[in-house]
């Protein structure tokens, strides 16, 4: 798959400007590109549960509970981008992500170990489906037209067409895989 100096490029070319040989080139498009590319990758994965951004962990609790209002802090994963579930869903349990003992965490009143999904930061770029890269591709184009182009109107146009190749990319995305099944419930058996 596409390598980072190849989206970059490809953003680039989006803004009819030269390439990069490196994402440390020492000109205006190399430190541009620089300074956006891990933020939009990481927005980007947070926005949507792509598939090769989806991992499981099973956390240990935090030797210290919270406070106050929940039993137990579950210490997030270091790559934890946004925690798609916690446990089987059933019942579903409350829960909140804080910051616990000078770290993001779930708090909750579940014990351990605590099962979760979540998005994961996927920082190689072979790993990337062919939809996810020409978003990224487009989103960063977007993200470095103010300081490369001078235009609004340029940046308002790859902006709304980042939009729509995002929106293929989650559309061929979630045409992979069986469809999650939700598990009956006592919701569900009440209305029967």
């Amino acid at each position: 798959m596409a390598s980072q100096v190849e989206i970059v490029n490809r953003a680039l070319q989006k803004l009819g400007g030269p390439y990069i040989v490196s994402i440390s080139d020492n000109n205006e498009q190399g430190r541009a590109a620089a300074r956006c590319w891990a933020t939009a990758r990481d927005r980007l994965l947070a926005a949507h549960p792509w598939n090769v951004a989806m991992a499981r962990a099973s956390l240990a609790a935090h030797a210290t509970a919270p406070a106050f209002g929940y039993a137990n802090a579950f210490p997030l994963p270091a790559n934890c981008l946004r925690v798609w579930e916690i446990g089987d869903g059933c019942p579903p349990w409350p829960w909140t992500v804080e910051n616990h003992a000078g770290a993001p965490a779930i708090l909750t009143d579940m014990e351990a170990p605590l099962d979760i999904r979540y998005v994961a930061r996927i920082e190689t770029t072979g790993f990337w489906s062919a939809g996810f890269v020409e978003g990224m591709a487009t989103v960063l184009a977007a993200e470095l037209a103010p300081a490369l182009t001078n235009s609004e109107g340029r940046t308002r146009t790859l902006q709304a067409e980042a939009a729509a190749v995002l929106s293929e990319g989650k559309r061929q995305d979630g045409q992979e895989g069986a469809p999650e099944q939700t598990p009956d419930g006592a919701w569900l058996d009440s209305r029967l």
